[in-house]
């Protein structure tokens, strides 16, 4: 019988920091939806990045969820806007634009996501 590996997952428990986020979670989901990386959020905060990003990547962290509920906020609003726009023929250059800087954004994290193993 083989031996089973046993993994043990870090517990979370609140940091000093935390409460001033969850306060605000539409700003922290603002930032995400912007691609702000999550290093740059914790500068943003004045946060230990390495602290952050353990905090970020423990399993079930609401900074994770969060973070990818701001993605999915904005990418649903550009569809929506940009659906909108479609059918009317408005700012169709404008949602070009915006959509070509959010791809090229998109991008650069997941460079960076491959090159330094960020979620």
């Amino acid at each position: 019988m083989k031996e089973q590996e046993i993994v043990a997952y870090e517990k979370w428990c609140n940091p000093d920091w935390f409460d001033n986020i969850s306060k605000q979670w539409d700003v922290y989901e603002k930032l995400a939806a912007l691609n702000f990386t999550i290093t740059d959020i914790a500068t943003y905060y004045s946060i230990d990045k390495l602290e952050f990003v353990r905090y970020y990547k423990m399993v079930d962290s609401p900074l994770k969820y969060h973070y990818d509920r701001g993605i999915l906020l904005q990418k649903a609003q550009e569809g929506i806007s940009m659906l909108v726009s479609a059918k009317t023929g408005d700012n169709v250059v404008q949602m070009m634009r915006l959509d070509k800087e959010r791809q090229e954004k998109d991008f650069e994290n997941t460079l960076n996501e491959i090159i330094f193993h960020n979620d």
